[in-house]
């Protein structure tokens, strides 16, 4: 069983991101012992627990998708943050014409995409101001799996593909306005790269990301 065709080349767009997210902080001071005190400090301090719930808009297999994800943790000194977060494709229209070859039957037909990972992160505020707060993740690793529902001929009933596993890097940008002091809205952007594919089963999930998120 395969699809028409496999993409798995790193994207040049991700170096070029990679380089904004270092210039951000370049931009935000020198990155040296001040830094390293900051976070070392901040690290003392007593951490709270914090929320976030995003529609991220993206591209899979050259496709519009939207991700849902929920992500929670802890902040530090409101500069550091670590978070797990659980993400999964939300609107299941992301179908790919997929090759099938079983049972003696050879054909084509499409598969609607599933999707979801698990992450962990670090994220670091470079600007805090309030109500404005922006920050850059730096780390951000996904941990999934992916597979294709579709109409099996032979069995004439619904079937999913054998699921691959997925290893995702994803940094992100991301600025917030605080509308109170437990509330807040921002914006983020990112991008994403497939850093391990166990079967290439999607043809192209490297793609840039954009999300408004409500942050607690």
């Amino acid at each position: 069983m395969e699809n028409t065709k496999n993409n798995n080349q790193p994207s040049s767009l991700f170096i070029r991101f990679s380089g904004i997210i270092f210039l951000f902080v370049l931009l935000n001071g020198s990155v040296d012992a001040q830094l390293a005190d900051t976070i070392k400090y901040s690290l003392h301090q007593k951490p709270k627990f914090y929320a976030t719930l995003a529609n991220f808009n993206t591209f899979i297999d050259h496709q519009y998708a939207n991700i849902f994800r929920i992500k929670m943790g802890l902040s530090y000194n409101q500069k550091i943050r670590f978070g797990i977060g659980y993400s999964n494709l939300a609107n299941k229209k992301v179908v790919t014409t997929l090759h099938i070859n079983e049972n003696n039957l050879d054909y084509y037909t499409e598969g609607e995409l599933n999707f979801a990972f698990f992450s962990l992160s670090a994220e670091y505020f470079f600007f805090n101001d309030y109500p404005w707060q922006c920050s850059i993740t730096p780390f951000q690793i996904g941990f999934g799996g992916a597979n294709y529902e579709y109409f099996n001929r032979s069995k004439q009933d619904l079937t999913f593909t054998d699921t691959e596993t997925i290893i995702l890097y994803q940094p992100e940008v991301s600025a917030q306005y605080s509308i109170f002091s437990w509330l807040g809205v921002g914006v983020t952007t990112g991008y994403r790269i497939t850093v391990y594919r166990s079967e290439k089963i999607i043809q192209e999930l490297d793609a840039p990301t954009f999300a408004l998120d409500f942050r607690l």
